[in-house]
């Protein structure tokens, strides 16, 4: 049987300069929900279950709802531009957006290009459509542009309104979801 070439040690690996690679880290998080709370009670009595059976399955205790008058772009902005502000960054500093969300306002044009005009940023921007792991599928896009060098600062936005999507009739959704924001830089 042969023997697989043993792996250069790290000392002996050599790197093409300019290619070393640095560790993308979080400078800010932030977060934006709606105001108004919508508690068990009315899920659990329309679903025909106690509330403690919402808890005890979900963890959950309440939720936010937007309003009828909200967007999912005004809290994914919030959320957007108060990550930037907490990195100590402008918005120009940007060097890429990425959203993940699958509650969209409109077919088009999607939310990360939308987020990046409001911020008043000139800077890519696209969506990542991978819903509940949208975020972290939207992490793992941006941070080899940071470790790579290919950017400096990515903002990741997580947004959905799911309260408009889902059946408040389904027993095994309706007592899960809520509305808001989260953003990262």
């Amino acid at each position: 049987m042969l023997d697989a070439p043993a792996a250069p040690e790290a000392a002996e690996r050599t790197a093409v300069p300019g290619t070393e690679l640095t560790a993308a880290a979080f400078a800010s998080i932030a977060v934006a929900v709606p105001e108004q709370v919508r508690e068990n009670a009315p899920i659990a009595e329309r679903i025909g279950v106690e509330e403690d059976w919402i808890v005890e399955r979900t963890g959950v205790r309440e939720r936010r709802v937007a309003r009828d008058d909200e967007t999912l772009l005004d809290f994914a902005t919030a959320a957007a531009r108060t990550a930037v502000e907490r990195a100590g960054l402008a918005p120009a500093d940007i060097d890429l957006v990425l959203a993940a969300t699958m509650s969209h306002d409109r077919i088009t044009p999607n939310l990360g290009p939308l987020v990046a005009a409001e911020l008043g940023t000139n800077t890519g921007a696209l969506d990542v459509g991978a819903a509940c792991t949208g975020f972290l599928s939207a992490l793992a896009v941006g941070a080899p542009l940071v470790e790579t060098g290919r950017a400096r600062a990515v903002l990741v936005v997580g947004a959905d309104l799911m309260t408009r999507l889902i059946d408040h009739d389904d027993r095994s959704t309706a007592a899960l979801f809520g509305d808001g924001a989260g953003a990262a830089v």
